[in-house]
């Protein structure tokens, strides 16, 4: 039996398995995380460049902006090539079938021992 609490952060349970919001949360700390060390590994190996548009006259301000502006656009298009395609998915399925954890292609039913 399926107990769906009316709170929507709470905790739906149908004794075998739970949801929890917060592997949600642990699964965009690891992707903050990856994309915090994409930005660093990319400001050390461009660290000559850096230098070269300080010494053109570009401010702190500017070479900030423009690699949080970079990390920002890399999150985004990251997020949306791995995120989209389980969305389409999971909005494809029908809601019976997700809320039992299963799932069947169109036209097949389950068979009955």
């Amino acid at each position: 039996m399926l107990r769906v609490p009316s709170h929507p952060f709470s905790v739906v349970s149908c004794g075998k398995c739970s949801w929890c919001p917060k592997a949600e949360l642990r699964l965009l700390l690891v992707g903050a995380i990856a994309i915090t060390k994409a930005t660093l590994l990319n400001v050390v190996e461009r660290r000559p460049e850096i230098g070269l548009r300080g010494a053109l006259g570009a401010t702190r301000h500017h070479i900030t902006r423009q690699i949080a502006l970079e990390a920002s656009i890399t999150g985004t298009i990251t997020g949306a090539l791995a995120g989209i395609p389980p969305a389409i998915k999971a909005a494809r399925t029908p809601p019976a079938d997700t809320l039992r954890g299963q799932h069947l292609p169109r036209g097949r039913t389950r068979r009955h021992r």
